[in-house]
């Protein structure tokens, strides 16, 4: 990964031997790489940039840390139904 790829440079590569093929090895740019990343994270930094945009840092920390919550979890329990049980998921905004 870099800035751009080298003229003449094979762009994939077959990593394996002659009997077995492992994988493949694809040169790729640091852009290609964030944009990628942008798209998978569904728009993320806008999403936030939208939300909390107009709030400072230090507005944005104390939101955050002022909300101290530590949910304690039975991982060895197992609801009747057999099924997750849903309610006893908590989430904290």
């Amino acid at each position: 990964m870099g800035q751009s790829i080298a003229a003449g440079v094979a762009t994939t590569k077959t990593v394996g031997d002659e009997h077995h093929k492992y994988g493949q090895v694809r040169a790729t740019t640091y852009g290609t790489l964030v944009g990628t990343a942008n798209l998978r994270l569904m728009r993320l930094r806008e999403t936030l940039e939208d939300r909390y945009g107009n709030l400072k840092t230090g507005a944005i920390l104390h939101k955050v840390l002022a909300t101290q919550e530590q949910t304690s979890f039975d991982l060895g329990a197992v609801p009747e139904s057999g099924a997750k049980d849903e309610a006893s998921v908590t989430e904290v905004v």
